[in-house]
């Protein structure tokens, strides 16, 4: 397996998370640490509060205005799908995948809290 994302050494997207969460303007703040830091990490996994997930690559999908690339993934709890961070070329239909993922919630306006997982480290075979 290849580590293909990880939020801990990530130079594109770490980056501008981490200042819209020092100007008070992100949904990634927490009482864990700094999103993206090895201390924040260890910290959510203290709390079990991360997920792993291993299976296969079932679809890949361009959602929003066709501009928004995200794949499914088919694991033994059922279907899951993320945005697809990282090296963009990696991702095959019938690959096998580990997605470890914050377990969260945040606010719809319209229908009240849901589920969220958040990837903070892709691994594709």
């Amino acid at each position: 397996m290849t580590i293909i994302f990880d939020a801990t050494n990530d130079k594109t997207r770490t980056p501008i998370i981490q200042s819209k969460i020092r100007l008070g303007k992100s949904e990634f703040r927490t009482n864990w640490g700094l999103y993206g830091t090895e201390d924040w990490l260890n910290n959510l996994r203290k709390d079990g509060l991360i997920i792993s997930l291993n299976g296969e690559i079932t679809n890949l999908l361009m959602t929003g205005h066709n501009d928004f690339p995200e794949f499914e993934m088919e694991t033994d709890e059922g279907i899951f799908r993320f945005e697809r961070l990282g090296a963009e070329n990696k991702y095959q239909i019938g690959k096998i995948i580990k997605v470890e993922a914050i377990k969260g919630k945040y606010i719809m306006h319209i229908s009240g809290f849901e589920d969220n997982l958040t990837p903070v480290r892709i691994e594709i075979e």
